[in-house]
């Protein structure tokens, strides 16, 4: 459909007018070193070049702790949406891959400045995670085993963590396609208790090994990250995974954690958001609006609104939503509030959607909750609790910087009229 040279020059004048807003934003932040192994002289990173798509992890422009999202869409690449993806870069030297779907080589390559940044990314790899079996999580995975081989034969291979039975798959590939050298860990062996259940998780010494120095496993410094899987409700054999490790603070002499939780695919429950509580990021599933609740029940995903009530009540300090149908190429079907600037999902309590999961909540427990609309691109805020939780809504090639996710929102908060505009019938 032909679109009126007006409407295209009303879009051209959202963008700059929230380009410079977020210019504003960024360019107030306090300057700070990019990463643990940056040198004491080393130079300030260009933030604003660190939450663009464009930015590079490993170069001197990126961000250290970030998150880059490589696919946010759910079982099939679209014109949009890659499928899942997820690159978790602690250090130059350190990174972690979660889930690595068709296609995911080819987006990190896409966002890199040079084939240098791109072969420096790569060699950073230590661990790949794969939350399940569906092949949208993992078809992607062979070829970075085999490309970082050929270019890095000298490197100790990445360490796999993933359901027991994908190592059949990988097995065959290595004997009887090419060699792709990795090691393989079962996720069966991070699944531990919370913290306060940690005593009986020692009695079993594979399981009590997930809570010690991971150095000798990764082949590089990293004393100070912990990995805990737990099962999530999806098919058999599916797991959520949080990351837990430290950066310097501001104060030289001390240290900050941060930690990072990573959903797959499920329904919303109880044992993944206890995993996330506190956590300084929830990555989780989106897949569908809360009009198609049923469907994602039947399907074992998750609804908009499901996960953020249920964020909320695990008091992570941000939310990222991803993994969306490709019923929704560009971004799932949200309202936009009247007069205001934020998209709107469905005001429904968890106990309305309880009667639809046979008067179960998100804990398995049926209860009430404020019927306040829940934003994305914005903050909600929690009972008792003076800060409120950022939500962001993921597309692919986004790079978040952890040390600014709370300004990044500011600016994410600008962005939904721009997006009512851009995505118009065409």
């Amino acid at each position: 459909m032909f679109v009126p040279v007006h409407n295209r020059l009303s879009r051209l004048t959202a963008l700059e007018a929230t380009g410079a807003r977020c210019r504003e934003i960024l360019s107030a932040l306090p300057e700070q070193s990019t990463s643990s192994s940056s040198s004491a002289g080393a130079a300030s990173p260009d933030l604003s070049s660190a939450a663009s798509p464009s930015a590079l992890p490993c170069s001197s422009s990126w961000s250290f702790p970030s998150l880059t999202l490589l696919g946010t869409g759910a079982a099939a690449p679209s014109q949009y949406r890659n499928v899942s993806g997820l690159l978790v870069a602690i250090r130059k030297d350190l990174s972690l891959v979660l889930d690595f779907g068709e296609g995911s080589l080819a987006q990190l390559y896409s966002m890199c400045h040079s084939w240098e940044e791109f072969l420096s990314v790569i060699s950073s790899i230590r661990v790949v995670f794969i939350s399940h079996c569906h092949a949208d999580h993992h078809l992607g995975v062979c070829c970075l085993l085999e490309f970082r081989a050929a270019m890095f034969p000298e490197l100790l291979p990445p360490l796999i963590i993933a359901p027991a039975k994908l190592q059949a798959w990988l097995r065959f590939y290595d004997c009887r396609v090419t060699r792709i050298p990795h090691r393989f860990r079962s996720t069966e062996t991070i699944v531990c208790g919370l913290p306060e259940t940690s005593r009986e998780v020692e009695k079993n010494e594979e399981r009590a090994s997930a809570f010690r120095s991971m150095s000798h496993l990764l082949g590089v410094e990293a004393g100070d990250l912990r990995l805990r899987a737990t099962p999530v409700e999806h098919i058999p054999h599916s797991f959520g995974l949080r990351v837990d490790f430290e950066i310097p603070a501001s104060d030289a002499n001390s240290r900050k954690d941060l930690s990072v939780v990573y959903s797959g695919d499920t329904r919303p429950c109880r044992q993944l958001f206890d995993l996330a509580r506190n956590a300084t990021v929830l990555i989780h599933e989106a897949t569908f609006e809360d009009a198609l609740i049923q469907e994602a029940i039947e399907k074992r995903h998750s609804s908009l609104s499901e996960v953020v009530r249920g964020a909320l009540d695990c008091r992570c300090a941000n939310l990222v939503l991803t993994h969306f149908s490709q019923r929704y190429p560009k971004i799932p079907v949200l309202t936009l509030e009247a007069g205001g600037d934020a998209f709107l999902v469905s005001g429904n309590t968890v106990e309305e959607n309880a009667e639809k999961t046979n008067g179960k909540g998100v804990d398995g427990e049926t209860r009430c909750t404020t019927k306040a609309p829940v934003t994305v691109f914005s903050k909600q805020k929690r009972e008792g609790d003076k800060d409120p939780m950022h939500i962001l809504f993921a597309f692919d090639c986004m790079r978040l910087p952890l040390k600014h996710l709370q300004e990044l929102s500011q600016c994410l908060e600008l962005l939904p009229p721009v997006i009512n505009q851009l995505f118009a019938s065409e």
